[in-house]
């Protein structure tokens, strides 16, 4: 999943950790940009970010892991992803053989 990080201070003299946080940004980042909105908060987001990366939502890295709220969102549209592309259930497309039901439907197509 996209993700932006944040450096944090950790007490008792440990080395800073990173914190990865869902990007909501509409633009793609250029590794160039000042500021990016993040999905654990709608007023707040991470000022002169690092260049976005892609972070597993099973990360087990030392010193990185993901905030609990921007982990939970990036699960949830994980889900919806797999949901919106298991194919129809066999039995309703055996009964319609015309070549439109083997197309997947169109969804917010006006055309």
């Amino acid at each position: 999943m996209l993700a932006t990080s944040e450096r944090i201070r950790v007490q008792h003299g440990q080395p800073e950790a990173l914190l990865w946080h869902l990007m909501t940004d509409p633009e793609p980042c250029d590794g160039d940009c000042d500021f990016h909105a993040i999905a654990c908060s709608d007023e707040e987001g991470i000022t002169l970010p690092g260049p976005a990366r892609e972070v597993p939502l099973d990360l087990d890295r030392p010193g990185q892991r993901w905030c609990p709220a921007c982990l939970a969102a990036a699960q949830n549209i994980a889900h919806r992803e797999r949901s919106s592309h298991q194919p129809a259930p066999a039995s309703s497309a055996r009964h319609d053989r015309s070549p439109a039901a083997k197309l997947p439907a169109r969804g917010g197509c006006a055309s």
